[in-house]
């Protein structure tokens, strides 16, 4: 009775990888499909010089300006989450090294 227990879940397993194997040669061919995409619209020009795809906008100063105030405020926000993260992480650190040492 054991050893057919054995046998039905050692294929079980076997079925599973074989379906992961499948679904991964598919997740590859659409990765390789997005891959040729990008690389065409990257490296290949049109006649003009242009890209495929892409479209440049002309930005005035006014928001050329706007834009990188509100990079610059991201950016800082960022460092603050960053600095609020890592001030987190050495108190609890700190105070669980204290506990384990002098409890």
């Amino acid at each position: 009775m054991n050893y057919i227990f054995l046998v039905m879940s050692y294929g079980g397993h076997v079925n599973d990888m074989i379906n992961r194997l499948r679904e991964n040669r598919e997740l590859l061919k659409l990765h390789r499909e997005r891959y040729r995409e990008l690389r065409d619209m990257y490296y290949h020009a049109d006649d003009d010089g242009s890209h495929r795809n892409t479209a440049r906008k002309k930005l005035t100063k006014k928001e050329y300006a706007a834009l990188k105030k509100e990079l610059k405020r991201l950016e800082r926000r960022e460092l603050i989450v960053k600095i609020l993260a890592l001030t987190i992480a050495v108190v609890t650190t700190v105070g669980g090294l204290y506990l384990l040492l002098f409890s």
